[in-house]
Order: C-alpha cells, then sequence, then structure tokens
C-alpha cells in the first residue's frame, strides 16, 4: 500500500509538472509569435512589392508601407524585431533604388533615399520602442494601483465584518448589518439565512444595491418554501433578471 500510494504521489507531481511545462510552453511561442509577425510581415511586404515590379506593376514609393510594418514590428515585438524588419526594408531599398542591371550603382536621388531610409528608420524605431516600453510601464502602473485599491477594499471590508460581527450578541441584528455592510462592497444584492430547528431555511436578512428594493428581496426569500432567490428559481427565471 505504500508503495502504491508513493507511485500515486509520483504520477500526480508528474502531471502536476507536465501541465506547468505546457504552459510555459504555450508562454514562450505566444512569445515567439510576437516577435516574428512584425518581421514576416515586412518580408511579405517586400515580396509582394518585388512581384509587382516584375509584373509592371511598381509602386513608386513602397517605403511608406514597408515604414509601417517596421512601426508595427518595434510596437508589437520590441528591439529586436524592429531592428530585423528595418535591415530587411534596408535589403529591398538597395535593391529597389539600384539602377536597372546593376549592383549598388544609384542616380543621385535614389543615392538620397537611400540615405535617408539609413537614417530614418533607426530613430523611428528608437522612438516606437520607447513610446511600446513607456505604455508598457503606464498599464503596469495602473495595474498595481488597480490591485491596490481592490485589496484595500477587501482589507477594509474584513475589518469592519469582525467589528460589525464582534458588535453585539443579537445575531439577528448582526447579520442585517453584515448584509448591509455586504452589498456595496461585495455584491448587488444579498440574503442570509439561518437553518431553523426543523431543518427549514429561515430568512434573516436582506440587502440590495437600491435601498427601495430591499423589501422586493424580502418578499422573494420569505416567498413559499422560503428558499432563497437562487438555484433553479433562478435557472426558471422565476425571479427575473
Amino acid at each position: 500500500m505504500t508503495e502504491g500510494g508513493a507511485a500515486h504521489r509520483m504520477s500526480g507531481s508528474g502531471i502536476l509538472g507536465r501541465v506547468s511545462a505546457l504552459a510555459r510552453s504555450r508562454e514562450d511561442w505566444a512569445r515567439i509569435g510576437l516577435s516574428v509577425r512584425g518581421p514576416l510581415l515586412t518580408l511579405a511586404t517586400a515580396i509582394l512589392f518585388d512581384q509587382m515590379a516584375r509584373r509592371g506593376l511598381p509602386l513608386p514609393h513602397p517605403f511608406v508601407f514597408l515604414l509601417l510594418t517596421v512601426l508595427y514590428s518595434g510596437y508589437s515585438g520590441g528591439v529586436r524585431p524592429g531592428l530585423i524588419s528595418a535591415v530587411l526594408t534596408l535589403l529591398y531599398a538597395v535593391h529597389f533604388l539600384a539602377e536597372p542591371g546593376s549592383i549598388l550603382r544609384y542616380t543621385q536621388e535614389n543615392a538620397y533615399t537611400l540615405m535617408g531610409l539609413v537614417l530614418v528608420l533607426p530613430l523611428t524605431l528608437l522612438l516606437v520602442v520607447r513610446l511600446r516600453d513607456a505604455a508598457e510601464r503606464a498599464r503596469g502602473i495602473a495595474l498595481s494601483r488597480a490591485e491596490a485599491e481592490r485589496l484595500e477594499r477587501r482589507l477594509a471590508f474584513f475589518a469592519e465584518a469582525n467589528v460589525t460581527l464582534a458588535s453585539s450578541i443579537d445575531y439577528e441584528l448582526t447579520l442585517r448589518d453584515l448584509s448591509r455592510l455586504i452589498v456595496p462592497t461585495m455584491a448587488d444584492w444579498c440574503a442570509i439565512h439561518v437553518t431553523s430547528g426543523q431543518g427549514t431555511l429561515q430568512f434573516i436578512a436582506g440587502a440590495h444595491r437600491d435601498p427601495t428594493k430591499d423589501l422586493l428581496v424580502r418578499a422573494l426569500c420569505e416567498y413559499g418554501s422560503g428558499r432563497p432567490p437562487f438555484g433553479a428559481a433562478v435557472q426558471r427565471g422565476d425571479y427575473g433578471p
């Protein structure tokens, strides 16, 4: 029996290890996807423009679209994917701007265009990456602040709940105060029941976010068999939305 229990524990830990490894692999694949989709978009755009030029349909200014792919690559993936897209764009520019039938030979206008791309692409990529980092920092600060506020509300609720539970020996009065404390903090409405000596549910307290609907909650809870307004009743839609 001891060996069987040990084997069971080992199999359970192995399953947990496989699940965690699978989760990590999914995160890695998601990270890889963010890194490669920008350069792949740049490469596909360059190939498309090259095929259009070969078929006599060249775009007069293809670098505007390629620059947009570089911006997308840098913003979605970071510095490395953005650099890869920028290099792909420059390689396409070296080929596109060259004089027909020659390599690395350019007209004066095309040479200036190539020099401009060499200067503009890194600067634009740097600006986009900085904006991306600033946006991520701002998002992280906002999430941390929201989480801190939620934690503060929960701690305040538990502190007030402890004070309420210790404020009176009359449990019905205490539960009524507790229901009013729960509603604005944790729920839109609540109902508290206790089990009577006969094993039936007895309504003690109820509250609604809208105080004018407190009587509605009480009526729903005390109607018929005294069952609270959830479970099968909600599934049948007896109490409405």
